[in-house]
């Protein structure tokens, strides 16, 4: 074991993201800065573990992916910015974070396969 009490050796040798995570909410964070991306999915791997919209995020399971407690906390508050999730901080406890759904792409993605498809279902 890693050190992490979240999460199994097995669960990261042959586990899975459950989805369907949204095109828009990934496309979105993948530009943001920092560690923001790796954290979104991270994100998504508690929610799929949980089947709940609202996880607890730890320091340990970030730390098992090479994230630091302040680069989680930054990632975090940029992914919070951009609309993707919600926060709710404790104070020298790990944060419950919510899942929002991600703004709609604006008129520049029209043309682009990835949004038009999605849109479609």
């Amino acid at each position: 074991m890693l050190g992490c009490a979240w999460i199994r050796d097995e669960e990261l040798t042959e586990g899975f993201i459950r989805g369907p995570i949204p095109m828009p909410w990934l496309w979105r964070a993948s530009r943001l800065p920092g560690r923001a991306f790796q954290v979104g999915v991270l994100i998504w791997l508690r929610v799929g573990q949980r089947k709940s919209k609202r996880v607890l995020l730890s320091t340990e399971l970030t730390k098992t992916f090479g994230i630091d407690g302040d680069a989680k906390t930054r990632a975090l508050r940029y992914l919070e910015h951009a609309g993707l999730v919600c926060v709710e901080r404790r104070l020298r406890k790990n944060p419950y974070v919510t899942v929002l759904q991600a703004p709609r792409p604006g008129p520049e993605h029209s043309n682009n396969r990835i949004f038009a498809h999605s849109e479609e279902n």
